[in-house]
């Protein structure tokens, strides 16, 4: 089966035919931002999962989705993105997928270093930004064994 996916060429966004499934995951509580950006995503021929909180991220990591990437939000209530981190990487399945942060949290890179994440985006996130995290992620996940 074939899906859509994205690719980038010199800076264009190219909608390509792509063997392997794209999903990301966005952790978000805020509704408005999560649903305003799972739409783009998905625009881009992204298969995007919300969860509303870490906590809920880990139950649908738990219960099996694997997806290319997750955009994390850091302030949520119930689990919150250090608390899901913390949760991640101690677990060798899921603490190999590649995360993002996407906030409003001061100071972004030293969270970034503090959580070991791959890329961080402050909020307004710079779209351009995290469709190349998403897609250089994705295609790496196409051509694993």
């Amino acid at each position: 089966m074939q899906y859509l996916g994205c690719a980038s060429d010199a800076g264009a966004r190219i909608v390509t035919r792509m063997a392997h499934r794209h999903d990301v995951m966005l952790v978000e509580d805020d509704r408005e931002s999560r649903d305003a950006l799972a739409a783009v995503l998905e625009a881009y021929g992204f298969q995007v999962r919300e969860a509303v909180d870490g906590q809920d991220a880990l139950d649908q990591l738990h219960a099996g989705y694997r997806p290319c990437a997750i955009l994390l939000d850091l302030m949520m209530p119930r689990l919150d993105g250090w608390g899901f981190r913390d949760a991640q990487r101690v677990d060798p399945d899921l603490g190999r997928i590649p995360v993002a942060l996407l906030t409003a949290a001061g100071n972004v890179r030293l969270q970034a270093r503090r959580l070991d994440v791959e890329a961080a985006f402050s909020k307004p996130a710079d779209l351009d930004g995290v469709l190349t995290f998403i897609e250089g992620h994705c295609r790496a996940a196409a051509a694993a064994p």
